[in-house]
């Protein structure tokens, strides 16, 4: 450990530096909603000792996907509070994956190079999506401690330890449940037996995570939270629908079953993900030089695609990915796995495609910021970093300084989009939610879409219209019965993402998707909307998608049957 010290220390150190910077961009202020609904849960938890959104009443479903987190948050609430507390595990995080990347890079070079493990270690840290994730009050980096963690003591054969992390990986985010998956998988191929050692690693895991389980389906009668349902028919229904207008093609916003979607959606999240790394990790949205115009409001966001991202994809990332994969086929080979330096470098593989193979199944999105994709961004900077290093003498100076510079530049694009993000929560969904609080009866009830800034600082009770904390508005959109499931809920004000002033056309009509506009039974009172700079907000949501330019309040006026 002292020796992995030695040679992780810089990279640990610049972790910190850039975290700092980050830190100083605004306002201690979440760059997301989402993130407002962990620290409800976790406020109501400390203070009331619930686990809901509402008090009173309580809540039917579960908004939070994840239970460590909102556990740590409401026990670090009484010294830190919930924000400080959240920014402080995040940070924490994001340092420990500073150290683990310096460790694994370490297994991908040979045993006398290991101090070339800084490169990629390096350019893992200054991925300014990890940076992003570590200050969005998520527990996305946590998640990705725990499982590296796991991954290192496996390596190093602490099995028991492997297992607690993993259980504690799997309560921050179930789907960690695929790298206990990879390691059990590599372990009965290579021994051909389960070990007594993995069975310990295994039950460890499950007795960790089997009491949330039980809890979530005695809370529900589901085995996941509800949010999981309400994240598939936002996101999942609303990517289909904004391709849709995207490529000028007409029609009502599809539905959530599987078999009500286009045929084309199985392509969706290959598709996304590969997009995705070409505009905001390669480079595309925000290296300068000519640029690719794409049509449509995604178009006009974007601001179109720079030829020098595709250029670095093709120049720089895809050769060294080449060169850094070349000996995998070795490490994958099962008879090759009496080395237990391989055997982890094939669990890591298989977490990858095993991660990616389950949102593609189940969650076919990236997530806000693509936080869903985490670890493809520590794969995609630990490829680039350890290919540069494997080219020969005299072409590796040249590639480590582009791997460097691409990092340098995505990290300072992703300062400019967590700071713009700030200024969007701050000027706009929670400008909006003072508002409420302070012009609104005590006993009011406002459904929204989008309820974390609300539920943090409006105190009043909220109908969630993404899903996320009630089931049951789902099941009532799908039957068209909008207004019955509203008027028995009491909603008296609705909240809502929408376009900005000076559009013509918004980018999304939540009105519309919700099936509240020209709706015979709903009329909307249009109360008060909040928006900030067209400009900065558009800098934000380009690699984000965590909001709509405005935000409008409503009062509802209910029309006759």
């Amino acid at each position: 450990m002292r020796e992995v010290w030695r040679r992780s220390w810089p990279v640990v150190l610049l972790a910190a530096l850039i975290a700092a910077v980050y830190l100083a961009a605004g306002a201690a202020i979440f760059p997301m909603d989402d993130a407002y609904i962990h620290a409800v849960y976790a406020r109501n938890l400390a203070e009331h000792h619930r686990l809901t959104f509402n008090l009173n009443p309580p809540d039917a479903g579960l908004g939070t996907t994840s239970i460590l987190w909102p556990l740590l948050l409401a026990a670090l609430h009484p010294v830190l509070q919930v924000v400080a507390a959240a920014r402080l595990l995040g940070v924490a995080s994001y340092l420990a994956v500073a150290f683990l990347s310096v460790e694994i890079a370490g297994w991908m070079v040979p045993r006398e190079a290991r101090r070339a493990s800084r490169l990629p270690a390096a350019a893992v840290v200054m991925s300014g999506n990890l940076v992003w994730f570590s200050l969005s009050g998520m527990e996305t980096m946590l998640w990705l401690a725990f499982g590296l963690g796991a991954l290192v003591a496996w390596r190093h054969r602490r099995l028991a330890l492997a297992g607690v992390l993993l259980g504690l990986a799997m309560l921050t985010r179930i789907e960690g449940v695929v790298l206990l998956a990879a390691m059990v998988a590599v372990e009965l191929v290579a021994e051909r037996r389960p070990r007594r050692e993995l069975v310990v690693l295994g039950v460890l895991a499950v007795l960790l995570l089997s009491p949330w389980l039980a809890f979530v389906h005695a809370r529900t009668g589901h085995w996941l939270p509800t949010s999981y349902a309400g994240k598939k028919h936002a996101q999942v229904r609303g990517a289909v629908q904004t391709v849709n207008e995207t490529l000028g093609q007409s029609g009502d916003a599809v539905e959530l079953e599987a078999d009500d979607l286009p045929a084309w959606t199985v392509f969706l999240y290959p598709l996304g993900v590969l997009a995705y790394g070409v505009a905001f990790v390669a480079g595309g949205a925000y290296l300068p030089g000519p640029r690719l115009v794409m049509p449509g409001q995604l178009g006009a966001v974007l601001g179109g695609l720079s030829y020098a991202g595709f250029l670095a994809l093709l120049a720089v990332f895809l050769p060294l990915f080449g060169v850094a994969l070349r000996p995998a086929a070795r490490v994958l080979r099962p008879g090759t796995w009496d080395d237990h330096r391989r055997r982890a470098l094939a669990v890591l593989a298989l977490w990858f495609l095993g991660h990616n193979l389950a949102y593609w199944l189940k969650l076919p999105t990236p997530g806000t910021a693509s936080r869903y994709q985490v670890v493809n961004h520590v794969a995609w900077w630990l490829l680039a970093g350890v290919g540069a290093w494997r080219l020969s003498t005299g072409r590796r100076p040249l590639a480590a300084a582009l791997v460097l510079g691409l990092a340098a530049a995505n990290c300072g694009y992703w300062y400019t989009v967590y700071a713009s993000d700030v200024r969007h929560m701050r000027d706009v969904r929670l400008a909006a939610a003072e508002y409420l609080r302070a012009s609104l009866p005590a006993d009011a009830v406002v459904a929204a879409h989008d309820i974390g800034a609300l539920g943090w600082r409006m105190n009043r009770r909220c109908v969630d219209l993404g899903g996320l904390i009630d089931p049951a508005w789902l099941a009532a959109a799908r039957a068209g019965r909008q207004a019955d499931f509203l008027r028995r809920e009491g909603a008296g004000y609705l909240v809502l993402p929408n376009k900005h002033s000076s559009e013509a056309e918004g980018f999304f009509d939540y009105a519309a998707f919700l099936g509240l506009k020209d709706n015979p039974r709903i009329r909307l009172d249009e109360l008060r909307s909040f928006e900030n700079d067209w400009a900065d907000w558009a800098r934000g949501a380009a690699p984000t998608w965590n909001a709509l330019p405005a935000v409008t309040v409503y009062r509802f006026l209910w029309n006759a049957p």
